[in-house]
Order: C-alpha cells, then structure tokens, then sequence
C-alpha cells in the first residue's frame, strides 16, 4: 500500500493505521510505516507488511529498503504478535536504528501497544487499543490474511473464447494496446464487459513479451487509471478458471502497482501451483521474502526500453 493520505498524532493513530492499512490484521507480522515531512506533522508516504518470521539481519533489511523509497525519512516499526525478533531485548532498537532511522517501535500484543523503549521494563508502558480517527479513513480489513486472500478467488466460470495468443510482434503491440484501452475504460463510449477485459487481459498475461511492458505502462499512468488497470486483472482473476499466468501478472500488479505484499504472495503462490510456464511468481516471492519494496520492478526496468520488454531490442550498454 502507498501513498497514504494520512497524519499521525499519537501512539492510538500509528496503531491504527498498522491495523487497518495493509488489509487485513495483522497477526505475528512487522508492519513498516514510512514517514514524510517530520517536520511538519509525520505525513505517512507508504506503508510495507513483511512476515513475523523475519530474523534481525532480514528485518533490518527490510527497513532498509523501505527507508530506500522515495519521499521517505523515517520508519515507525510495528511488531504484532509474536514475532521472531523480540523487540523489547536491550540492544535490538539500537541495531535497527543504526540500519534506518527510526521514530519508535511498537509493540501490539492481546489488545495492547506500547513504544518500546531502550532499558525501559518491557511489562510497562503498555495502552489499551483505542479506536483511532485513522481507522475512519481507512476500508475496513479483513479479520484475518486468509480472509482477504480469499477475496481473490477463482470462481466457478469458464474462460469463453480465448483467442490465439499472437506469436508477432505486431500482433503482441495490438493486444497490450487493447488491454490498457479497454482496462482504463478508453475503448469509446460503451463500457466493455468484464468479459472482454478478461479476454485481452488473459492474452497479455499469457506472454512475458505482452506482460512485462504491460506493466511498465501501468505505472506510468495517472493513480486513477493504474487502479482500474488492476482492478480490471483481479475481476478477471474472480470471473474465470483458475489461470497459472492470469495469477502471475495479478501478482506483478499488486505488488509493483497495489503495494499489497500479501496480496501478491498469494496470487504468486496460486501461480506457482496451477503449473506456471513463467517464474514471475516464484521471483516476486522471493522479492518479498527479502522485504523488496514495490519500487523494485521499476528499479530493474529503469534501463530497459519498452522495445526491450517486448522482446525487439537488446538492453542499453
């Protein structure tokens, strides 16, 4: 999740926005709150979810890289549950710190939170969860990350009449034209179903020559229009049989565009099981084992041409 159009005033809003602002609660996992402008009210510029599991070098390389986005100066460290890093050790703020600078650490456990501090008892200081204005703001999540997976379900429809995935050049730029067309509603004055978003969505995805710049397109539009764009991929992901390479380009979406790592996780993981031909799902699981940000995918992008991408060209020198 990005773009966070949030302030934090106190320890019950930062717990708020950690509960409510990566879809789901949290339970034995880190939540990384990246902040803006310190100095004039803590404005919130994204927000990472990364597993519980993490050991102290791989969390604070998760820090790091969260630190590494854009627009941010500082990280609040939330740990829910019973993560492996017990946050309350003596010496554990001080290594975290040092690999990013950190506002505080929270910890949020049995309906309590408290900022740990330093050579402070770690039985005190402990607050009632409060309900926050932050919440207000924020779509309700789901109880718990099986829940919202399963908000990206296959259902019960076949796939009608796919076409003939092009083999050309021409035919492949004909078909990811369409697929941004027709996702961001630009088709003409009628509406296109959700089944013939679906057709051409499923084409682009079936290609790593359609997928990859597909996407690179994607995150070059507008924030409204890259929404619609994803939007368009998990109803196609809802509508139709389960697809190996439909999972793989919705997981490349929610994480490089949504910002959603549990989302992604699960969309690759499916991928990976339906017998994928591509192995974007078991990179992109790896990316978020590592604690890579969204920003990765344009990071790596940054030198290729979209020629490249399809597949025409060979990178730069």
């Amino acid at each position: 999740m990005s773009d966070v159009g949030v302030r934090l005033c106190d320890g019950d809003d930062v717990v708020a926005l950690a509960s409510c602002g990566v879809g789901y609660v949290p339970d034995d996992d880190y939540v990384m709150v990246g902040l803006t402008g310190a100095s004039t009210g803590a404005q919130v510029a994204c927000l990472g979810c990364v597993s519980g599991s993490l050991d102290l070098d791989a969390l604070v390389t998760a820090l790091g890289y969260t630190r590494a986005q854009d627009s941010v100066e500082a990280v609040i460290l939330v740990g829910f549950g019973a993560t492996a890093v017990d946050l309350s050790v003596p010496g554990v703020f001080e290594v975290l710190d040092a690999g990013c600078p950190l506002v505080g650490v929270v910890q949020v456990r049995d309906g309590r939170w408290r900022w740990v501090e330093p050579g402070v008892d770690p039985e005190r200081g402990w607050c009632p969860v409060r309900t926050s204005e932050v919440a207000v703001v924020l779509p309700s999540p789901a109880p718990s990350r099986e829940a919202m997976l399963g908000q990206v379900s296959a259902g019960a429809h076949p796939v009608p009449g796919l076409g003939v995935v092009p083999c050309t050049v021409a035919g492949r730029r004909v078909v990811e034209d369409r697929a941004l067309r027709l996702a961001v509603r630009e088709a003409g004055p009628a509406t296109p179903s959700v089944g013939e978003v679906a057709e051409v969505v499923w084409m682009v995805a079936q290609s790593v020559y359609m997928r990859d710049p597909f996407t690179t397109r994607v995150l070059d539009l507008p924030d409204t229009q890259r929404q619609q764009v994803v939007q368009a991929v998990y109803a196609a992901v809802r509508h139709y049989r389960p697809d190996a390479e439909l999972y793989g380009l919705a997981a490349l979406l929610a994480w490089t565009v949504d910002g959603n790592g549990a989302l992604a996780r699960y969309c690759a993981q499916r991928q990976q099981q339906l017998g994928a031909r591509s192995g974007i799902g078991a990179l992109i699981t790896q990316a978020l084992d590592q604690g890579l940000p969204p920003s990765t995918w344009a990071t790596v992008c940054a030198d290729l041409t979209l020629d490249t991408l399809r597949g025409i060209t060979t990178p730069r020198p």
